[in-house]
């Protein structure tokens, strides 16, 4: 009788009670978890299979049978299902077709079949490419790897043979093993793109896998670019005052950057098609940064150096100085102009504003990246100020300390006092002195400009408020005032006469032409005994002593205090005389004869004519030797040793004299001896 049907037993009684006995319906259950395996394993859903013949299991009611169908009508046998409800089949022989394979419950299960797994035999396979792999696993189709090696795995007819192919050109053939399987590593990869197809050696329609495709790409060693923050770039081992900046930088296309900080990671970034990559680093610390960027591809390529930044805290408005035209007003001290200059520090990229007693002057002033602040205050009050910057960002504090001072009005100009030495020289009074000294007072520390007869002589700074100078004067009358450079004010005039006795200055005033023959050596301090024409001296007289005597070109004649003109150089100088009253006089001196000395060191005759070629030189003759002897003797400074003319001593091979230019011996040697050299001009 079925275990799973309930009945009702004959009446029984306990006592005269009767009994009744209940036995539960067991509902059948459905035939599911249908699997198919051949000898390599599983056979996927829709996969395939080589086999002739494959095992079916499932699930169902135990105890019970099922019946495996290939499509609605084929039985493929039947299968008991066991006591711990499994039940398996092996079918076969399988021929070449898809088989849809459904098991049925030979009993009352809902529903009564299973659903159908489908797959297919094929004894023969075409060959397929199933993976491409590198160091970091799996190359899809059309993917790109920055390995110089893949592995090629695929499947084929077991224990026949493929043939591998890289856009059609063989690589190599490959044995397929007894489960259909076969792989290949291509190593010495180079940068470009592949199309793998793998071949059957053996017949089979279509004979060719379908391509698989890879790039090969070269890794690009990240790059962080720039670090930005809110005012701009933060410069290498710079310094930001923001907590968040942002990186940008370079790396392989479509890939992934790890960012790190000293080493740590901080977050993965993507890389778009470009190459570019982009990251908003925020909530930083107070600290310094070491920050790489670690290629997650490849051989993780790593940027390098570090890119150094700190992250410091705002900071707080300083005024560092004041000044005027004349240097700094002190705190607490005094200007007399209408404007100053203020600098000082703050947060570098910011901006701060100036106040004066608490109300804002002009507009706000931008902090240079190195933290400096200049700007200009005008139009200042004659009365006290107080200046103060203020942070237009988060700084604590955020206004710095006042800087005080005072605007005071400028001192006009004075002339108090013109002394002769011997006494004060009244206005309108008379003095036979050639030199008088003028005191006064001006603002403190400015200077004034002293005028004779109206026409502007020296300037004097004040040394606190008062100024004091000397002026030479000229016989006749003077009428003297001094300006104030500041403020263009004039002082009061003070006028006098200098009268007799100043001598008249006597002085030869007639041109000199000097065109004796003299060799000198350019920028060198000694000189050569001047003779006939390469020297004058016309020497004052009367006038007012001392006599200060100068040339107009000391390139062309030098004078030294007694008058005495000697010649340096080609062309026209003017030589004067001025005494102590001013009284000048001057005369001409033209120079014709000077011809310089160049040192050409040491080598051949040829050596040293080359050498003076190549300046556009000569070598001096026996002759022009002799006479630079004579002239230096024994001051030549160039060296006491023996020097090449220019002139030939005959002889085979070609001897050349030379001369000692300090002791004066002569000699003469073959071309390639060895003496030092000099040259002159053509």
């Amino acid at each position: 009788m079925p275990s799973h049907k309930r009945f009702r037993f004959p009446p029984l009684t306990e006592g005269n009670n009767p009994l009744t006995v209940l036995r539960p319906l067991l509902i059948p259950g459905m035939v599911e978890q249908v699997q198919v395996t051949d000898s390599r394993g599983p056979v996927a859903e829709d996969g395939k299979t080589r086999d002739e013949k494959v095992t079916v299991t499932g699930t169902a009611t135990r105890g019970e049978t099922v019946e495996l169908f290939d499509g609605t009508t084929t039985s493929m046998g039947t299968a008991l299902v066991g006591a711990d409800s499994t039940w398996s089949r092996e079918i076969g022989p399988l021929t070449e077709k898809s088989y849809r394979i459904s098991a049925k419950a030979l009993y009352g299960a809902d529903p009564v079949s299973s659903e159908p797994r489908t797959f297919t035999v094929k004894f023969a396979q075409t060959p397929e490419i199933l993976a491409v792999s590198d160091s970091r696993g799996d190359v899809a189709q059309g993917a790109t790897t920055y390995d110089n090696s893949v592995l090629v795995a695929g499947s084929a007819t077991p224990n026949l043979q493929i043939k591998l192919l890289e856009n059609k050109q063989s690589l190599i053939t490959l044995d397929v093993d007894d489960k259909g399987d076969w792989n290949h590593r291509i190593n010495d990869l180079k940068v470009r793109s592949y199309s793998l197809t793998a071949e059957a050696l053996y017949e089979i329609d279509p004979a060719t896998s379908p391509p698989r495709d890879f790039v090969v790409a070269q890794a690009v060693t990240p790059t962080i670019s720039r670090v930005n923050d809110l005012r701009g770039e933060v410069a290498a081992n710079g310094t930001t005052y923001y907590r968040t900046v942002n990186l940008t930088g370079k790396a392989s296309p479509n890939e992934k950057i790890i960012l790190l900080n000293a080493g740590a990671n901080v977050e993965t970034v993507d890389v778009n098609g470009s190459g570019d990559w982009q990251h908003v680093f925020s909530s930083l610390n107070l600290t310094t940064y070491r920050l790489t960027a670690r290629g997650d591809y490849g051989s993780n390529p790593e940027s390098s150096p570090p890119r150094v930044f700190t992250v410091a805290a705002f900071v707080s408005p300083t005024i560092t100085a004041v000044t005027d035209s004349v240097g700094t007003v002190g705190p607490n001290e005094t200007t007399y102009e209408t404007a100053v200059t203020v600098k000082g520090e703050a947060t570098p990229r910011e901006q701060i504003q100036l106040y004066d007693n608490g109300a804002p002057v002009g507009t706000p002033v931008s902090v240079n990246a190195d933290k400096q602040w200049t700007t200009s205050v005008t139009g200042l009050a004659i009365r006290s100020h107080s200046l103060t910057a203020k942070a237009m960002y988060d700084a604590v504090p955020v206004e710095s300390p006042a800087r005080n001072f005072n605007v005071a009005a400028h001192i006009a100009p004075t002339l108090t006092s013109v002394h002769d030495g011997i006494s004060e020289i009244g206005n309108g009074g008379q003095t036979k002195s050639a030199t008088v000294t003028l005191r006064g007072s001006v603002t403190p520390n400015r200077q004034v400009q002293i005028y004779d007869n109206n026409s502007p002589r020296h300037t004097v700074t004040a040394v606190g408020s008062a100024w004091n100078t000397t002026l030479s004067v000229g016989l006749g009358g003077h009428s003297l005032r001094v300006k104030a450079l500041s403020t263009g004010q004039d002082s009061n005039t003070r006028t006098f006469t200098v009268i007799s006795p100043i001598p008249p200055l006597n002085f030869n005033t007639g041109s000199v032409t000097l065109s004796g023959r003299c060799y000198l050596i350019p920028n060198w301090a000694a000189y050569p005994n001047f003779g006939p024409g390469t020297y004058v001296q016309h020497t004052a007289s009367g006038g007012v002593l001392p006599y200060r005597y100068t040339s107009s070109n000391n390139n062309v004649a030098a004078v030294d205090g007694s008058g005495l003109v000697t010649v340096r150089g080609n062309g026209l100088s003017t030589i004067t005389v001025i005494d102590n009253a001013s009284q000048s006089k001057s005369y001409n001196v033209h120079v014709t004869g000077v011809k310089f000395v160049w040192g050409l060191d040491g080598g051949s005759w040829n050596t040293i004519r080359d050498r003076a070629a190549a300046r556009g030189k000569r070598l001096p003759s026996m002759g022009e030797l002799r006479v630079i002897h004579n002239a230096w003797g024994g001051r030549w400074p160039m060296g006491d040793y023996w020097y090449w003319a220019a002139d030939s001593a005959g002889g085979w091979p070609a001897r050349y004299w030379l001369k000692n230019l300090v002791n004066g011996a002569e000699g003469h040697v073959q071309y390639y001896g060895s003496a030092l050299g000099v040259c002159i001009d053509p």
